[in-house]
């Protein structure tokens, strides 16, 4: 998909200068490293699947799933999100 269309997918705050949202980066590079594909994430948090499509869009969740995970995989909720700024104006 074209960029400004993801962009628009994707459940974030806007204003005239800035980008900002969330990304489920770490969780990805987190279940990787200890082998959990999705599915078994998926169960072993006890999440759904509209929610674990919604995580490999980066779009938002509730606090309770992600509660659910950071349950699941002993871990804090810094290991699983970030919170991405991006200023629209600058040059890449």
């Amino acid at each position: 998909l074209h960029l400004s269309l993801r962009r628009q997918r994707q459940m974030c705050i806007r204003d005239r200068r800035n980008y900002m949202g969330f990304s489920y980066e770490r969780l990805w590079e987190l279940t990787l490293k200890r082998r959990i594909n999705k599915t078994s994430l998926r169960d072993m948090a006890g999440i759904t699947n509209s929610t674990l499509s919604r995580l490999s869009k980066d779009e938002t969740v509730s606090m309770e799933a992600l509660a659910r995970l950071c349950e699941a995989l002993q871990c804090q909720l810094e290991e699983i999100i970030e919170y991405k700024l991006e200023n629209k104006d600058r040059v890449e």
